[in-house]
């Protein structure tokens, strides 16, 4: 027997976190067969699904053992005045909003390492936090490039601030 379900809620009756419809069959299990749920989730597609995967995203790094620290302690982020900033960054990466972000994201991280060493491994985990956030809520051509954006990001940043042709801060040497 199949069940379908198009309603505001999820197979738990909890409502769509940004008021869409969640689908879902569900087979229910007989002897000798495997069962399976599948839900399909939203695509990436305005600016409140940019907003829901930023606060959902940057809740994860607040609590974070490997980064957390990073933003909590050492960039004393202003989450009031970053996460804006964090909203047009993505519209503009995503949703193709040219007029929404206007900044040098590398500068920021450059004067922040210069106050604390950024090594691989934070954007290692900067990356897996962000891409679990697009998981968790999205399916989609626009959540899949949201991945690979923020995997080229990190991967494009690291060598700048870990490795033999990293900047080196001043007073430090590598």
């Amino acid at each position: 027997m199949h069940r379908v379900s198009n309603s505001i809620s999820d197979k738990n009756g909890a409502p769509d976190k940004v008021g869409r419809p969640v689908f879902s069959l569900l087979n229910k299990p007989k002897a000798g067969r495997i069962s399976f749920i599948m839900q399909t989730k939203p695509d990436i597609t305005l600016p409140a699904d940019i907003r829901l995967l930023i606060d959902t995203f940057y809740e994860k790094v607040k609590n974070d053992e490997v980064i957390g620290y990073i933003f909590n302690d050492v960039a004393n982020v202003n989450w009031e005045h970053h996460l804006p900033v964090m909203y047009a960054f993505w519209e503009f990466l995503l949703l193709d909003n040219a007029d929404a972000y206007r900044g040098n994201p590398i500068q920021k991280h450059l004067d922040l390492h210069a106050k604390h060493a950024l090594k691989a491994a934070h954007f290692d985990r900067w990356l897996a936090l962000f891409q679990s956030s697009v998981d968790e809520l999205f399916e989609g051509p626009v959540a899949e490039n949201a991945k690979f954006r923020a995997f080229a990001i990190s991967e494009t940043w690291k060598p700048k601030f870990d490795g033999p042709f990293a900047h080196v801060p001043a007073g430090e040497d590598q």
